[in-house]
């Protein structure tokens, strides 16, 4: 998937070209960015539903609530998440990127959801959405090796984050529960996004990695102004 330019080769191209080194987050700081970041854009989504749902389902019905959800959830989280992307030029690359991804997932979602209803509804949607998530990340990156880790632990990271949302939703009245589901939503399922980020960007690190420091960059340090 070369249509945002993500590749390690794409990403090592923008990077010697550049007049500095490219910054890549480690994975202490994608894991803490990712739920940090998520967490803030979740509370808000989850706000709307706090606030708005009856508003919503009336005006919009269930499917069309449904994707205003996603809606916001896909304008906002690739800018806030695009500081973990390694290389220049990163910012609407990533946001296309993760809009896409995060449709494939709210699309799966959603209509797993509303086929199934229920307890199944959402444990098969759980597995299916975050994999497809993080397949379609991986494929960006040119890391299709990483696939099979990467879907594990958004599965895990999303079903821990929701099902324990949905714990608290149901011990505590509106429209805190709701709150707090979005809290634990977030929390939890944008630390899995910010490691699966960071699996699949091991190419562009090892790519990285091999290329000298550009002269730009080793010339400003040796003659500083």
């Amino acid at each position: 998937m070369n249509l945002f330019q993500l590749d390690p080769g794409s990403v090592a191209a923008r990077a010697r070209a550049a007049s500095r080194p490219a910054r890549m987050p480690s994975l202490a700081q994608s894991v803490f960015f990712g739920s940090l970041g998520f967490g803030v854009v979740s509370v808000g989504v989850f706000a709307t539903v706090a606030f708005g749902e009856r508003w919503m389902f009336q005006h919009l019905g269930e499917a069309g609530a449904y994707g205003a959800w996603a809606l916001l959830f896909m304008l906002a989280t690739g800018g806030v998440l695009s500081p973990l992307v390694i290389g220049p030029d990163k910012f609407w690359r990533f946001c296309g990127l993760f809009a896409l991804a995060f449709f494939i997932y709210a699309g799966v979602w959603v209509g797993t959801y509303l086929s199934l209803h229920g307890k199944s509804g959402e444990l098969l949607a759980s597995v299916l959405g975050p994999a497809l998530l993080g397949m379609t990340l991986a494929k960006a990156f040119d890391a299709a090796h990483v696939v099979p880790r990467v879907a594990v632990m958004l599965s895990l990271a999303h079903a821990t984050g929701y099902f324990i949302g949905e714990l608290l939703y149901h011990n505590f009245s509106a429209p805190l529960g709701m709150l707090l589901w979005g809290v634990s939503y977030g929390l939890g399922f944008g630390a899995g996004i910010g490691r699966a980020l960071y699996a699949c960007q091991e190419p562009v690190r090892e790519r990285l990695n091999g290329f000298p420091e550009p002269d730009s960059a080793r010339s400003s340090r040796q003659n500083p102004v």
